[in-house]
């Protein structure tokens, strides 16, 4: 489903567009793109006029899990819907989006072509076979796609995907894992989460393994983002705002070094932002931060029934979403 990276604004829609997508969502990228140069113009896609519609419905609601639409896309992120996209306007964030959308996209087209190229060489020289879609079609992978794909519960796997050019990952331990996904994903500029295990010495770690304290390793949550929409800083406050960083391996009920603190970054640059942030919030606090921070921590991706589980439940995870986040469920 390459259509919502077809242009740098997409919006789709089932049939009578100009009636069925809200005016709150119509209003919000007006007044955004009012107040940004040269911003670009949303790309209408009618669903109900094409033959593959109900096709790319269903790849829409796996990228974006949720099933109703409109659901807008801006420089190949999805942000939501209707009251996601005011949301964004209000705050202000909609417009840094439009503003960065076209440079996203380009990047993120350049990022394709050259994995695509790599494919290529790949099957050429005895790799997987390329299965591509008809023309026309909506065939769509998890990886294509932009989503995380989850091992499943018998074999946790290191994920080792590098995300798109122009994105950034950062691993966050901010106690149980379940609560911390959808605050993160929440966020403008988040592309991917995904939660796992980081920080410990052995290898393939299960859920149970870690939870006995004997791998060393801390439940965390794996983001992507576009630091052109989000920056390292404000990423550090969801994650502050989350737990309180000057105690050690505990956050609220839950206890053990599996719930620590942590912070793993890709380069020594960042982590010295991070160090920076933690000798603020000491001074402020008066408390020496606990926080672990390192770079070039593997990831271990957690089982699939730990993925995105508090949305399993229910829980609003979507772009803006504002209800109190409840950690069991």
């Amino acid at each position: 489903m390459g259509l919502h990276k077809s242009a740098a604004v997409v919006v789709f829609a089932r049939r009578q567009v100009p009636v069925i997508i809200p005016i709150a969502a119509k209003d919000a990228l007006a007044t955004s793109a009012r107040a940004v140069v040269d911003a670009p113009t949303p790309h209408i896609v009618e669903l109900d006029r094409r033959a593959d519609g109900t096709a790319v419905q269903a790849a829409l609601a796996r990228l974006t899990r949720r099933r109703t639409v409109p659901s807008v896309f801006v420089g190949g992120t999805p942000v939501g819907g209707g009251d996601e996209v005011a949301a964004l306007s209000r705050s202000g964030v909609l417009k840094q989006m439009l503003r960065a959308a076209p440079e996203t996209l380009s990047a993120a087209k350049a990022a394709a072509a050259a994995k695509a190229v790599k494919a290529s060489g790949d099957a050429t020289q005895g790799g997987a076979p390329l299965t591509a879609a008809p023309e026309g079609g909506s065939s769509v992978s998890a990886t294509a796609a932009g989503t995380c794909a989850a091992p499943s519960a018998a074999a946790p796997v290191k994920d080792a995907a590098t995300p798109s050019s122009g994105l950034r990952t950062v691993q966050f331990g901010a106690g149980c894992f379940w609560g911390v996904e959808p605050a993160f994903a929440r966020g403008p500029g988040v592309v991917e989460t995904s939660v796992g295990y980081a920080g410990g010495s052995s290898k393939d770690p299960s859920y149970r393994a870690v939870c006995g304290g004997a791998t060393g390793h801390t439940e965390v949550v794996r983001i992507a983002h576009d630091p052109a929409v989000v920056s390292l800083a404000d990423l550090l406050k969801v994650f502050a705002d989350r737990h309180d960083p000057t105690v050690a391996n505990r956050v609220g009920n839950d206890v053990g070094s599996q719930y620590r603190s942590a912070v793993y970054v890709e380069t020594d640059a960042e982590a010295n932002e991070v160090r920076a942030w933690a000798s603020r919030v000491a001074a402020k606090r008066r408390k020496p931060v606990t926080t672990e921070i390192r770079t070039g921590v593997p990831f271990w991706a957690a089982e699939e029934s730990h993925q995105r589980y508090l949305e399993k439940k229910g829980q609003d995870a979507t772009k803006g979403a504002t209800p109190r986040i409840r950690c069991y469920g």
